[in-house]
């Protein structure tokens, strides 16, 4: 039975993975990384779960963070225009 402090820390390195799909910048993406990988690391260590669990969990961070990544660096290069055209449309 996983105690309430390993439950708190299952569920926020669930929350954080679902997060990092929602990074707008950088920087957020890597704290959110950061952060949820933590949380993976400490699961492990206490061997509360199969080690099946901590691997999806590991991939499923990574991917998101792959997905993101990829979509900041490719508007980082060609930025989408935020300003409204000034042309009217009729």
């Amino acid at each position: 039975m996983i105690d309430t402090v390993h439950n708190t820390h299952l569920v926020k390195a669930y929350e954080l993975i679902d997060f990092i799909g929602n990074a707008t910048d950088l920087e957020s993406l890597v704290l959110m990384f950061g952060r949820a990988y933590g949380y993976i690391e400490s699961l492990r260590d206490t061997k509360i779960l199969p080690h099946a669990a901590f691997a999806n969990m590991e991939k499923q961070a990574r991917a998101n963070f792959e997905t993101i990544n990829t979509r900041l660096a490719a508007n980082a290069r060609r930025p989408d225009l935020v300003a409204p055209s000034w042309k009217a449309k009729e």
